[in-house]
């Protein structure tokens, strides 16, 4: 017994005779490394991956990997910007409580009770009496009629 098949008769696993032609016809022709398998109507359709080309597919896959590095960049870009901004924002907020400290040692310095003591020192009075000569007191306008 020999243990070789004959593929010139498919046996009950086929069921046309379409299908039995076509194992003849590719028994009987010299095929080329395309044409290794027998593609008849039972065999599936090629894949998606199959009928894109390499060319089509390695494209593809670059402009894939060059918007995730431009994300990844952006990521870290928005990162940096926001460590700055916080950065800045303390450095304000240092600057303003700096200012608020100079204008109250600003405003201590020249404020009225200061001055009133300094003109003390200097021998001014408190609360000086005019002497309205001529004129009408400001308290007493109201109480006289105008002439």
């Amino acid at each position: 017994m020999t243990n070789y098949r004959d593929f010139s008769n498919p046996g009950p696993r086929d069921r046309t005779p379409r299908t039995r032609r076509a194992v003849d016809r590719a028994m009987r022709t010299v095929r080329g490394w395309q044409e290794l398998t027998v593609i008849d109507e039972i065999s599936p359709k090629p894949r998606v991956l199959a009928r894109i080309s390499t060319l089509r597919f390695s494209l593809v896959v670059f402009a894939i990997a060059a918007a995730f590095t431009i994300y990844i960049g952006h990521v870290y870009q928005s990162q940096d910007l926001l460590d700055e901004m916080n950065l800045q924002q303390q450095e304000n907020v240092r600057l303003h409580l700096q200012h608020n400290r100079i204008l109250a040692e600003y405003n201590a310095a020249t404020g009225p009770s200061v001055i009133y003591r300094r003109a003390q020192t200097l021998g001014l009075q408190d609360k000086p009496e005019y002497e309205y000569v001529g004129a009408i007191p400001a308290d007493t306008l109201a109480d006289h009629p105008q002439q």
